[in-house]
């Protein structure tokens, strides 16, 4: 699994409990990917963010980000190769958060169709 570049996650239900612990497996045994979508009914937790910025190769990204900070929000810039996030539909409470992601990373595509609250 180490030459693993690209995966796609599809997740019906709501994220389990142990998809940080998933993400800490593929932070371990992935060192070479380079894309991740993520796709389900909610966000991904602050925890699974911990181990997604381990995989330095990352260059592009889909999330749900309902249910993250806004420093988690804001930690993926620390991902130097990042070329481009892709924010999934939803309903974003910190419209903020994507807004200093995007200012402290001029360099990466951001795009988003996200409704947010006033």
């Amino acid at each position: 699994m180490p030459e693993l570049r690209s995966l796609d996650l599809h997740m019906r239900l709501p994220v389990h409990r142990t998809f940080p612990q998933f993400m800490k497996g593929i932070s371990n045994h992935c060192p070479l990917l380079k894309q991740l979508h993520v796709q389900c009914s909610r966000g991904i937790t602050d925890e699974a963010i911990v181990f997604l910025v381990r995989l330095k190769r990352l260059k592009e990204i889909t999330l749900p980000i309902m249910d993250m900070s806004r420093m988690a929000i804001i930690s993926l810039g620390s991902l130097e190769a990042l070329e481009a996030i892709k924010v999934v539909p939803g309903l974003a409470d910190d419209k903020m958060a994507l807004e200093l992601l995007m200012e402290a990373r001029r360099d990466i595509d951001v795009t988003t169709s996200l409704r947010f609250n006033s």
